[in-house]
């Protein structure tokens, strides 16, 4: 199991060429992949997307990457036609508009085409390779942190799991008595009305019973509540996880409890299902950032 947090840098060297990865990763539904690279890698995005996707199935990871030729800074030129040309061009207008100012030279530098970069467009096959033996290098510390931060998460998780367990547990004990409950609570008011006369024939009262017993009936909800939390507890406890998988079932176990908090009439079964759903959320918050 992998969260979807994690971070790894390294910084690498080879005859001629220098190079830094950096790789930040947080939670998403989807893989969404952001690629800050310097202008050697920039023909490369497609397969430096790829390989992050090898090891990485959700979330959203920045990437950067500065790949520099050794004396790079040294091998940058002015362009003097250029340069002459935007001089002649701030000299007709400071005539124009009488300014006595000259440029300024950092400002002169700044402008386009003045500094050129001399960088091969095209890494040779052999330099490729390496920057993508490297960048695989930092995803496995990436996915080293993730696995760390996953099983952090996974023990978390159980522990939620048996809270709600035992929550269920007390709510499965008191069940024979929901439906009592409610059967009691009917003919209660049935009395109040009536003021004990005989409108209603102990067979129709006995048929309104049964069928409210019916409908209070949570048997069924709970039965399916112990199955997800089953598969949950088995998706948590399998080394490769799933988080949609486990955020299907939380969801699950939601619309289960619900169900039976709008059956259950006692307080005692109302505390409990209170304290199930509150580990379900629990649950639901930390499954966002499982893989």
């Amino acid at each position: 199991m992998k969260s979807m947090t994690g971070y790894s840098s390294l910084a690498s060297r080879r005859a001629g060429l220098n190079l830094l990865i950096e790789i930040k990763a947080v939670n998403n539904r989807y893989f969404r992949g952001t690629l800050r690279t310097s202008p050697l890698l920039a023909r490369y995005d497609q397969e430096l997307e790829a390989i992050l996707r090898e090891d990485i199935a959700r979330g959203s990871v920045t990437l950067f990457m500065e790949l520099t030729q050794a004396g790079e800074v040294a091998r940058a030129s002015l362009n003097e036609a250029v340069l002459a040309s935007y001089l002649k061009q701030f000299r007709g207008l400071g005539k124009k508009y009488r300014i006595a100012d000259p440029p300024s030279w950092e400002g002169l530098l700044a402008l386009p085409g003045v500094v050129e970069e001399k960088i091969s467009p095209q890494l040779a096959l052999k330099d490729w390779e390496w920057v993508a033996g490297e960048l695989r290098r930092a995803l496995k510390l990436l996915v080293a942190m993730r696995e760390k931060e996953g099983g952090n998460l996974r023990k978390v998780l159980l522990g939620h799991l048996e809270d709600f367990a035992a929550a269920v547990k007390e709510i499965e004990k008191r069940a024979p008595l929901v439906s009592k409950t409610h059967v009691d609570r009917l003919v209660e008011r049935l009395n109040q009305m009536t003021a004990g006369a005989a409108i209603f024939s102990r067979d129709e009262l006995g048929k309104e019973a049964a069928l409210l017993a019916e409908r209070s009936d949570i048997t069924e909800e709970l039965h399916r509540l112990v199955s997800h939390a089953g598969q949950c507890r088995d998706t948590l406890r399998d080394r490769g996880g799933n988080g949609r998988k486990l955020d299907f079932l939380v969801q699950e176990m939601m619309r289960e409890i619900n169900t039976i908090g709008a059956k259950v009439a006692d307080a005692e079964s109302s505390r409990h299902v209170v304290a199930a759903k509150l580990e379900i959320e629990k649950m639901r918050e930390q499954i966002q950032n499982i893989e």
